[in-house]
């Protein structure tokens, strides 16, 4: 009589890690940025692909305001906003009104677009697809840029809302028929959007 597999403890932690994060609304890399680990390790550990050991196990209970072991424990709830430490709701405080500002960037400069007569972003993208745009792998980002020509990489991040509706808006709708949706690359964290139809072992290897 088989036994059903038990999860690995890394498998059970990257759910743990990851009901954390989302409790209070945080991104990878700004969680990453927060607790001073590197975006690439936060990311491989919500895979369940790595063990984390008690430094980093620490580093994470600390800034969530708990103790090691009771971040690593499924059953202890995760602390409400109030109980958090106070460093960690400043940081908290501080992406919300980044979120806000960039919101309110985007809107207004959509109000500006439509006031020039300018297409929408779904008109934009079916023009870069008709262009061959896609014709390669092509991150959110990168499409944001092409876009986007005149916005400096160095202000990105207040964009960040705007680029998460471009990953959504290609991975839905009409558009989920006209590009197929690729892994992201090994250290990456950015998922791939390429032509339906093009060669994906040559697409596999196109640099971010």
């Amino acid at each position: 009589m088989s036994k059903k597999l038990k999860e690995s403890a890394k498998v059970q932690f990257a759910r743990q890690l990851k009901r954390y994060r989302e409790t209070f609304d945080l991104t990878q890399k700004y969680l990453a940025k927060s607790s001073g680990i590197t975006l690439t390790y936060i990311s491989v550990i919500e895979k369940g692909d790595s063990s984390v050991g008690l430094d980093i196990l620490e580093k994470l209970a600390n800034f969530f305001g708990v103790e090691y072991y009771e971040m690593g424990n499924p059953n202890f709830p995760v602390p409400s906003f109030d109980a958090l430490p106070q460093k960690t709701k400043r940081a908290i405080a501080q992406l919300e009104k980044e979120k806000l500002a960039a919101a309110a960037k985007a809107a207004q400069k959509k109000a500006e677009d439509k006031k020039d007569g300018k297409p929408g972003r779904a008109k934009q993208l079916h023009t870069l697809i008709a262009n061959g745009f896609f014709d390669q792998a092509q991150t959110a980002k990168n499409t944001f840029k092409a876009l986007h020509p005149n916005i400096p990489e160095a202000d990105y991040a207040a964009y960040t809302v705007e680029i998460g509706k471009i990953t959504n808006t290609l991975s839905s709708g009409k558009f989920e028929k006209l590009l197929d949706k690729l892994e992201p690359i090994k250290g990456s964290t950015a998922v791939r959007f390429i032509r339906k139809g093009v060669d994906k072992i040559a697409a596999f290897h196109t640099k971010l």
